[in-house]
């Protein structure tokens, strides 16, 4: 390979490089359409799941039975905060209105689940700290019929602006839901 060669070979290396990351921040599951499933929706209905949810290979019951109530009670209030989130940041990022999910899906109605699927809480004192992160499959259905499911994991620093594990879960949870809508905005055009 002569001299103009090398070089071409790293510019294109480098271009290579530099588009590694620059596809939607999620991984696809399953995809309606063309056209989209969710095209020209009028609103969008936002539930959350945490029957699936694991942290370190356990189940939510089995965390909750290895903890004194005083620490069951903080565990609820990080997941009552997680479901209100989800919603909320589905909300703001929408150009629809979004409503929350009374009972089982209509016929049209256009939901949003967030099925939280694995998660670390992570650990925040002052000479350590590991980081909150979610798995999340964010299944979207019509009428009840999955037609598009996408899985997120959303990472959140512990430290010493975010040292308690209900901020950083909520946060993981609003970026989820921000996911979610760039996800639905997308889809709004395809």
């Amino acid at each position: 390979m002569n001299h103009r060669g090398t070089w071409r070979a790293i510019l294109v290396a480098i271009l290579g490089l530099g588009l590694i990351g620059c596809g939607p921040p999620w991984a696809v599951l399953q995809q309606s359409g063309p056209p989209s499933a969710l095209r020209g929706a009028p609103q969008v209905t936002a539930a959350v799941d945490f029957s699936q949810l694991t942290f370190g290979g356990k189940t939510l019951d089995m965390m909750m039975a290895e903890r004194n109530p005083e620490e069951q009670q903080a565990l609820n209030d990080v997941f009552a905060s997680m479901a209100q989130a989800f919603p909320a940041a589905l909300a703001e990022r929408l150009n629809v209105p979004v409503v929350p999910a009374q009972g089982p899906p209509m016929p049209g109605e256009i939901r949003c689940t967030a099925v939280f699927v694995e998660g670390d809480l992570g650990k925040y004192v002052v000479m350590f700290a590991r980081d909150s992160w979610l798995t999340t499959n964010l299944v979207w259905s019509v009428g009840g019929q999955d037609t598009d499911v996408i899985q997120t994991r959303v990472v959140v620093q512990a430290n010493i602006r975010q040292p308690a594990i209900i901020q950083r879960m909520r946060i993981a949870s609003t970026s989820t839901g921000h996911l979610g809508a760039e996800f639905f905005r997308r889809e709004q055009a395809r």
